[in-house]
């Protein structure tokens, strides 16, 4: 992250804070969307059998 968001501020001139600011929203982004992914299949066993642990 530190070495993409470098690289963008050497490429984006005048704007490079915006740019990298955009960089690390839309990153952040990815990783929610993956973890809500990967957390979203075991949601529906806790609420069918409440024996299952939470990890």
């Amino acid at each position: 992250m530190g070495a993409g968001a470098g690289v963008l501020a050497l490429v984006a001139g005048e704007y490079r804070v915006i740019a990298v600011e955009w960089l690390e929203v839309a990153l952040f982004a990815i990783f929610w969307v993956l973890e809500t992914a990967r957390t979203w299949t075991r949601l529906p066993a806790r609420r069918m059998d409440p024996s299952v642990t939470r990890p």
